[in-house]
């Protein structure tokens, strides 16, 4: 049965998988509503205002409703309360604290882990949550669900959220001032302006868009369109809003992997084995590379751009992307998925399946020995990773604190004892 569920979700991920409900997260925003940095008497008599609206009322902004459930109430005044008189820049001193976020999407949640222990320190509950991006400076997390954007601040509070329609991945610009989210039932490319909280336009793609990623320079955008049939690769403008070319492809792609250079992408396939290498400069495809598996899912370059690793039917495989050519091959388990590289470049983290192992989990990899170090388990399908690192730790009020539905809180059980050394 399990297996069963992993291959769905694993199929399903490349295109725009289903929903499955659950309580929106929204414990604990920052509440400055003004954007002055300070939560104070000018965000009182904001909230005051509009205190008592719904959504679909004129007026109502979604920003007040703190908590997400449509409405602007005594449960939003009591966290605007909590949070009363705090700054937006207050850090603590102190040791920094590198975190592990993954998004469970059948699992709804995003778990928080600490990286140097492999421990689960909090779990945040959402609706699908299909994608998660970093801030470069680390003081901003935003992460995608089927319905919403959040933006989570330094301090693990929310700042903001925006409503999405099928809301699959999503990238940052390098100056941290744009997000950009692929919609999939929209069939287009969510443009967010970070600095204002909101939406500022849409660019229509090909159907059912899924991976995303930008140029280095920040000019280009690159939407896989999952669709029915073999899929494409839009390349979009980022300053004239237009898509400037659109690359048909036949390898039924779900992801894309921008080079560290800008010069070539890497789309995956969800049949044949075969990853399409795409020459961005001159906006095509010059070649693919076979690598044995049904199915190629997660890719991740290492940190100097030198290596591609791809997770290929059970295995990921190691490519050397100056000469594509495949130097190596790591078993992990029956199936791999979505994989990240650490920061340091010395450890993969890849979801896997194993159906004598006892199912998903989050398998540890160290790139220097080639072995696994141990699995995380706990979850369904992860989706998405990221790194971040703070001075600030995790609440208490957030520390080891289950979601409130009993599937969610038997996999929190399971959790707590997740961390498996090989």
């Amino acid at each position: 049965m399990r297996k069963r569920l992993w291959k769905t979700s694993l199929a399903g991920a490349l295109g725009m998988l289903l929903w499955a409900a659950a309580p929106a997260f929204g414990s604990g925003p920052k509440s400055d509503f003004d954007g002055n940095g300070v939560v104070d008497l000018n965000d009182f008599f904001l909230f005051a205002e509009r205190y008592g609206q719904s959504a679909g009322q004129a007026g109502f902004d979604a920003k007040f409703d703190v908590i997400g459930d449509g409405k602007i109430d005594q449960a939003d005044f009591f966290i605007f309360a909590q949070n009363f008189g705090a700054r937006a820049d207050d850090a603590p001193a102190g040791p920094r604290k590198t975190f592990f976020y993954v998004a469970d999407f059948p699992g709804n949640g995003v778990s928080v882990m600490d990286s140097a222990t492999n421990l689960v320190l909090s779990y945040m509950p959402f609706r699908g949550p299909t994608g998660i991006a970093v801030s470069s400076d680390h003081r901003t997390t935003y992460v995608v669900d089927v319905f919403t954007f959040l933006a989570l601040r330094d301090d693990f509070n929310v700042d903001y959220t925006l409503p999405l329609r099928d809301g699959a991945k999503v990238v940052l610009s390098p100056d941290n001032r744009r997000a950009f989210v692929t919609q999939g039932a929209a069939n287009n490319i969510l443009y967010i302006d970070l600095e204002k909280k909101a939406v500022s336009d849409t660019v229509a793609v090909g159907r059912a868009p899924f991976g995303i990623a930008i140029s280095p320079d920040g000019r280009s955008l690159y939407a896989v369109n999952t669709g029915s049939g073999a899929g494409s690769l839009s390349i979009i403008d980022v300053q004239t809003r237009t898509v400037r070319d659109s690359l048909r492809l036949e390898t039924a792609p779900g992801l894309i992997a921008v080079s560290p250079d800008g010069r070539r992408g890497y789309l995956n396939s969800a049949a044949g084995g075969r990853i399409s290498v795409v020459d961005l400069t001159a906006n095509r495809v010059v070649g693919t590379i076979q690598t044995g598996g049904q199915l190629v899912y997660g890719m991740a370059f290492s940190p100097d751009g030198k290596l591609l690793y791809a997770a290929a039917s059970g295995k990921v495989v190691v490519i050397d992307v100056e000469r594509n050519l495949i130097t190596d091959r790591i078993n992990v388990a029956d199936d791999t998925g979505p994989l990240t590289v650490s920061p340091d470049g010395g450890r993969l983290y890849v979801s896997a399946f194993s159906q004598s192992g006892g199912g998903a989990a989050v398998y540890i990899v160290d790139l220097a020995t080639k072995q696994t170090l141990g699995k995380i388990r706990g979850f369904i399908f992860p989706l998405d990773f990221a790194f971040r690192t703070s001075a600030f730790d995790v609440p208490p009020s957030r520390r080891n604190k289950p979601a409130t539905r009993g599937d969610a809180a038997v996999r929190w059980a399971e959790r707590e004892k997740a961390w498996r050394p090989e």
